[in-house]
């Protein structure tokens, strides 16, 4: 066509030669170009993009801050059984970054604080970063009776996976770490270290798995308020099934379930679950698609070992996991697939990383395993080795404050420290100090600030320790405003008393100073009072009380009580803690309630060594009867003053008679 056209215009004289020159070249390159086959036309435009949308992981932000102190620092902040764990500033605040879309519940605990739930947040799917804020909190400090559910405090659980020898280290950030039959599942971090918070004290069954590497299983023990160290993991090559070894038929009752976790070539979270296909290498029936949630279950299978493996569009196979199920009914796993062209690294916080060193400064002792570094206001959190060496990757620029924790030991800082984008930091070392465990009072009976303290002969006080303590530095060491009479039993010196158990029994009556009605009293236990070690109270323990008015203390029977060895005319007792006005205290006063009427007759009585009375009430009780005997509002002191108590009411129930059976003789007839 080109040289058709070249005819065409060449019929045209009006044009000048250069003109027709022009248009000739311009148009010839114009046909040129469309007659050419597709294959040999220029490249075609890029076809638009059709990659999924980037989800972006959550943050969690907020503040909590310590009841009577200044320094908030250190309080850690943590999803339960999960390594979302973050440790604040100076400020108490904090932040969990890296949240995956999903509902969390935030914690918060710290020494000698009780542990508070900061809030439950969800965490949505979205191509931005969303920040979740909490409300501020505060720990309050451990009630004093708090010890007493010691037994039933949360544990934690920390460990490191290695492999065999002659085996590369891989990264260990897709090695899973879960306690099977329960919730709590954690990722390792890049050197194989994993910590599990606030696990609730039993035993389990720990299991490690990563893919291409055999699973690993074992028994742990996790003790309540403390830090278990799991054994050591060693990760062994999974042995490659062969094609031709087919696993068993589908005609066992035994199963394997888990959950698979997708990441895009961002490293961002999944959930194009409907791609993805979980099965047994070798068998291509035993296969399972995944579920909304991401969850697939092998079911009736055989007792044998299995290698499960999961694929789909868009996304790397992953290498076959080892499954043993020849004494185990059911396995749960996890299976990571990335998107195709994705890296294996997760950090998006930042790439710089930083290595160190924290001791426990204690004689004797030589394993360092099981200090939490962290990053203060973070989610970067490592764990020591047996040498007290740590690593925290995934490190963002800025300026950071390096905080140690360990049971039983005073927390170490170091910082701040500046770290550049991409660094390698050596930090300088830290040394945590043993926490000495002072003795405290844990709890009184009556408790701090009670009103009403009924005088008694004898008014009992009980105060326990934190730890045990000698008797001698007790007595040594208590003091009682104003003035009144007392004694003290401690370790072995009473039935109800023992080394973290004092008695402090203030006289009611007899030896002057008594105890006095409507005073308020302060018992102060100074800092001479010391344990076997030798470490005393800190400070000085005081605890307030106030005494009631004149009072009926007690009764015979007791109340709701049954009136035993029945007689018809046996009296019940009322007791009182006063001299009482004997004209006040007449039948009048008293009001029997029962199927019938009755008049109580009236007998009283005052103590020879106290003065207080008791007032014995007669009548004629019916056996198996329920009474109620009230004393009404006119009984009076002898100073005329009211009793705080009345009316007092008295429920009780008079035994059954038991007739008496006479033998009866036989009549023999004459003898």
């Amino acid at each position: 066509m080109a040289n058709v056209f070249l005819r065409h215009s060449a019929a045209r004289p009006a044009l000048c030669p250069l003109l027709a020159f022009i248009l000739t070249a311009l148009l010839s390159g114009l046909f040129s170009t469309a007659c050419q086959p597709p294959a040999q036309q220029s490249a075609s435009p890029a076809p638009a993009s059709t990659a999924a949308p980037v989800e972006i992981p959550g943050r969690i932000v907020g503040s909590v801050t310590l009841e009577n102190e200044k320094n908030a620092g250190g309080i850690q902040v943590y999803v339960p059984g999960t390594q979302h764990v973050a440790v604040t500033d100076d400020q108490g605040r904090f932040s969990l970054d890296n949240m995956p879309p999903g509902p969390y519940r935030v914690m918060a605990r710290a020494d000698a604080h009780e542990s508070k739930q900061l809030g439950e947040v969800t965490v949505e799917h979205s191509l931005i970063l969303k920040e979740y804020s909490l409300s501020s909190a505060t720990l309050a400090l451990k009630s004093p009776g708090s010890s007493a559910s010691l037994s039933s405090a949360l544990g934690s659980l920390s460990g490191k996976v290695t492999t065999a020898p002659g085996v590369p280290s891989p990264d260990f950030s897709r090695c899973v770490v879960q306690l099977q039959g329960s919730p709590y599942r954690t990722l390792c971090s890049s050197d194989g270290t994993f910590f599990l918070w606030s696990l609730p004290a039993d035993d389990y069954k720990l299991q490690v798995a990563m893919e291409g590497l055999e699973m690993f299983a074992t028994t742990v023990r996790v003790l309540p308020g403390r830090q278990t160290s799991a054994p050591p993991i060693e990760l062994k090559p999974t042995s490659a099934l062969p094609a031709s070894a087919a696993a068993p038929p589908p005609s066992g009752t035994r199963r394997i379930f888990g959950t698979v976790e997708l990441t895009t070539a961002a490293g961002a979270p999944s959930n194009a679950f409907d791609k993805i296909t979980v099965g047994i290498v070798g068998q291509p029936t035993l296969v399972s698609h995944l579920g909304p949630d991401g969850s697939f279950s092998l079911d009736k299978l055989a007792a044998a070992k299995y290698s499960v493996a999961a694929w789909g569009d868009g996304f790397d196979r992953s290498s076959p996991l080892e499954v043993d199920l020849t004494d185990e009914p059911e396995f749960e796993i996890q299976l990571t697939l990335n998107a195709s062209g994705a890296t294996s690294n997760t950090a998006t916080a930042g790439t710089a990383t930083l290595h160190g060193v924290a001791l426990k400064n204690k004689d004797g002792l030589s394993d360092m395993s099981g200090i939490s570094v962290a990053l203060a206001g973070t989610s970067r959190v490592a764990i020591t080795d047996s040498e007290g060496k740590y690593t925290i990757s995934g490190v963002a620029p800025g300026a950071y404050q390096v905080v140690a924790q360990a049971s039983g030991f005073k927390s170490a800082q170091l910082g701040p420290l500046t770290v550049a984008d991409g660094a390698d930091v050596e930090v300088g070392g830290l040394m945590l100090e043993p926490d000495l465990a002072y003795p405290t009072v844990l709890a009184t009976t009556p408790a701090e600030g009670a009103r009403n303290i009924m005088i008694r002969r004898e008014i009992p006080i009980t105060v326990r320790f934190s730890k045990k303590m000698t008797p001698e530095s007790l007595r040594q060491a208590v003091h009682i405003e104003p003035p009144v009479a007392f004694r003290i039993y401690a370790g072995n010196e009473s039935p109800d008393t023992d080394f973290d158990l004092m008695k402090i029994v203030l006289v009611g009556t007899g030896a002057a100073p008594v105890a006095a009605f409507d005073t308020r009293y302060k018992i102060t236990i100074g800092t001479a009072a010391h344990d076997f070690e030798g470490l005393a109270l800190q400070k000085p323990y005081d605890l307030t009380f106030r005494t009631g008015l004149p009072s009926v203390i007690g009764s015979f029977p007791e109340q709701n009580g049954v009136l035993q060895e029945f007689t018809p005319g046996r009296p019940i007792v009322i007791y009182f803690n006063a001299p009482m006005d004997h004209a006040s205290l007449t039948a009048e006063s008293v009001r029997i309630q029962s199927t019938s009427t009755l008049t109580p007759s009236i007998a009283l009585n005052d103590d020879a060594d106290s003065g207080w009375t008791s007032m014995s009430i007669s009548t004629t009780w019916a056996p198996d009867q329920k009474y109620q005997v009230v004393l009404q509002r006119r009984a009076r002191t002898v100073s005329k003053n009211p009793l705080s108590n009345t009316p007092y009411t008295l429920n009780f129930r008079t035994a059954t008679r038991v007739p008496i059976k006479l033998p009866t003789l036989r009549d023999n007839g004459p003898r």
